[in-house]
């Protein structure tokens, strides 16, 4: 199991709501598990084998508490980029680059990674599942 630090008040199955409302679809049920477990927190950064290469994760956003919530966050990164529209970020790297989850219909369930500097969007895992698999490794 993952030792995460600082991680925000506990939240349950109707917590989720809110942000599905405004992305427009429903969390995929690991993700839901998984934040089920511990809302957000901080990790010793840890390497994670994408489909194109290595990242780092540094740490979680927390649902519902905390100074910047997933659902500002959603709202913030909306308002200024709109194609990122029903893509949810939950994580981020030690650069503060933000790993997102597509609830779009398109690409439900598939993991992103929102490189702010470059401004550039790149796919790194097809599911929460396989992204969560990176982290137990």
């Amino acid at each position: 199991m993952l030792d995460f630090e600082d991680s925000e008040l506990p939240i349950n199955l109707g917590d989720f709501s809110h942000i599905e409302s405004l992305a427009g679809g429903a969390l995929p049920s690991s993700f839901k598990k998984f934040y089920l477990l511990r809302n957000g927190g901080y990790l010793e950064s840890k390497e994670l084998y994408g489909d194109e290469c290595v990242y780092d994760i540094h740490g979680f956003e927390s649902l519902k508490h905390g100074d910047l919530p997933i659902e500002q966050l959603y709202q913030d990164l909306v308002e200024s980029y709109e194609f990122l529209a029903g893509l949810v970020p939950f994580a981020f790297d030690q650069g503060g680059n933000n790993y997102l989850v597509s609830l779009r219909a398109e690409d439900y369930g598939k993991i992103y990674i929102w490189l702010h500097d470059e401004e550039e969007l790149k796919p790194v895992f097809d599911s929460f599942e396989f992204f969560e698999k990176g982290l137990a490794a």
